[in-house]
């Protein structure tokens, strides 16, 4: 009996032992693993709301509705505003202006310190903030971060003494910048409405791969400027030297000077509904589109301005960039007006002069060798720039009957023999360089020719028979280059070299056009 009491003393001792040894374990592993405290606190919002210092802040997140979002289990980051930090902002009315300042606070990411020298972090607006360091201040859109991160059970919070205003973006500055009215209606003129392809259901494609939506088709506006400037993009850094509507009016002007005041040179936009037609010496084949001279230079002038990344700063004379369109862009210090301005996405400078390079001044210049008479509208007649000698003559004029393979219309002339030329002349071309371009119809008849502009041969030795191509084509035939050193006329000449390869005793050209292509000198 002893012996079991005594079993009995030892197995309650050991399991107090045990009891014992349990609980201090279990005392060091609580101390060990304690929960965080910031996660007892609750939300961002509830941390705001309990910290008497962010009242103010807390009140706005709750009149613009932003609290709600600061309560749901999704990382957030804060950007908190101290009492007083609004003074000179009209927090008196839940408007759109008030929305977007708290928005320019809140951030749907988690940003840590080591993050925030030169980040650039979007808000739940839309609209961008850039961290920054000097020393050991962070900054964020200039404004110091003042107190370090408090955590929170959804984000972390930091503290900022002055509210952040958003900057308006470059697409906005230039909608609301009186002085670049011009510039804002170019770039309004390019909205045009497109299938919207997340809001369009595709049922097919059609003979040329385009989708085919189910009707109705919805719509949405694009603009091929903003697609091309990414103006209005908060993602995209980018500098605009943005022309006055001074600066435009005087690249119009300039226009007409380098046409010698020839307002009838200055070609209007066509549409596709039109047949052959020759305006200002230009020929235009039927249904062929033109934007019209002064929106190429608009368009030229307005891409042309836009250079990616932060220029804040410009070096005394000239400074060379390249644009966002990949060409050079000059821009003379003293064809700025004032300082570098910050834009939500970048930064402007606004323009009262800029030197465009020459060959924006220059189009196209297309020569056809006959003409539409303008009744009865299916006769031609030989166009007045074209002159003969030793013998050369027009034949006759290439249609309907090669509709398969060409759409245009082509002129035949016959030398006649070797040694005879055909002189093209355009009547007036704008001084510069130019390619010169041959739109030649292969033809069964066809001989070998030479090409001059005056004393400089350009091609020579060129088959225009169809031994070595297909017939009944029009080919470009790249003739060289030639330097217009005074604007006016301008002729070309081809020349019988010899018979044709295909068929002897045939000297047959036929041309559908003659184009001068504007380059720049190399």
């Amino acid at each position: 009996m002893k012996k079991y009491i005594r079993n009995f003393q030892l197995s309650l001792l050991a399991g107090l032992g045990m009891l014992l040894c349990n609980s201090c374990a279990k005392n060091r592993w609580d101390e060990h693993y304690s929960v965080p405290e910031y996660l007892n606190s609750g939300s961002i919002a509830n941390v705001l709301a309990s910290d008497g210092s962010y009242s103010e802040f807390s009140s706005l997140l709750r009149k613009t509705g932003y609290d709600s979002l600061l309560r749901k289990s999704s990382l957030h980051t804060v950007l908190a505003v101290k009492n007083g930090g609004f003074s000179g902002i009209d927090t008196s009315a839940n408007t759109a202006f008030l929305r977007s300042i708290i928005g320019m606070h809140i951030f749907p990411v988690a940003i840590y310190q080591q993050d925030m020298n030169n980040s650039s972090v979007s808000t739940v607006s839309g609209k961008t903030v850039n961290f920054s360091l000097s020393g050991d201040t962070y900054a964020a859109n200039g404004q110091a971060i003042t107190a370090g991160q408090i955590k929170t059970l959804n984000g972390q919070i930091y503290s900022l003494g002055q509210a952040i205003v958003p900057n308006p973006s470059l697409a906005e500055v230039i909608a609301t910048t009186p002085g670049f009215s011009l510039y804002n209606d170019y770039l309004q003129s390019s909205f045009t409405d497109i299938p919207d392809p997340l809001k369009n259901t595709v049922i097919g494609t059609d003979a040329t791969m385009k989708p085919i939506y189910r009707m109705p088709i919805i719509y949405k506006a694009f603009s091929r400027h903003l697609n091309d400037t990414k103006l209005d993009d908060e993602k995209t850094v980018s500098t605009v030297f943005a022309p006055t509507n001074e600066v435009v009016n005087k690249q119009l002007s300039r226009l007409l000077t380098a046409r010698e005041g020839r307002t009838d040179l200055i070609i209007p936009k066509l549409g596709t509904n039109h047949g052959d037609t020759t305006i200002g010496y230009y020929f235009f084949p039927r249904n062929a589109t033109y934007p019209g001279d002064s929106a190429i230079l608009k368009d030229y002038l307005f891409n042309h301005v836009v250079v990616r990344g932060n220029v804040t700063n410009l070096a005394a004379g000239l400074n060379t960039f390249t644009n966002a369109k990949g060409s050079p862009l000059q821009v003379h210090s003293a064809h700025v007006t004032g300082s570098a301005k910050p834009a939500s996405n970048g930064t402007y400078h606004t323009l009262n002069d800029l030197n465009l390079p020459e060959l924006a001044y220059r189009c196209k210049f297309m020569f056809q060798p006959s003409l539409k008479n303008p009744a009865p509208a299916t006769t031609y007649s030989l166009n007045p720039g074209v002159s003969f000698s030793g013998g050369a003559v027009y034949n006759n004029d290439v249609t309907s009957s090669y509709q398969n393979t060409y759409r245009g219309r082509a002129s035949r002339f016959n030398f006649v023999n070797i040694g005879a030329a055909i002189n093209f002349t355009m009547p007036f071309v704008t001084k510069g360089r130019y390619r010169v371009l041959l739109k030649n119809f292969l033809d069964n008849n066809g001989c070998i020719v030479n090409a001059s502009y005056g004393s400089q041969l350009l091609k020579q030795n060129l088959n225009v028979s169809t031994q070595y191509a297909l017939s009944e084509i029009s080919v470009d035939v790249d003739l060289g280059n030639i330097d217009v050193t005074a604007t006016g006329p301008v002729q070309i000449t081809f020349k019988c070299a010899n018979v044709s390869p295909r068929a002897a005793g045939q000297y047959l050209f036929t041309v559908d056009m003659l184009i001068l292509e504007p380059i720049t000198a190399p």
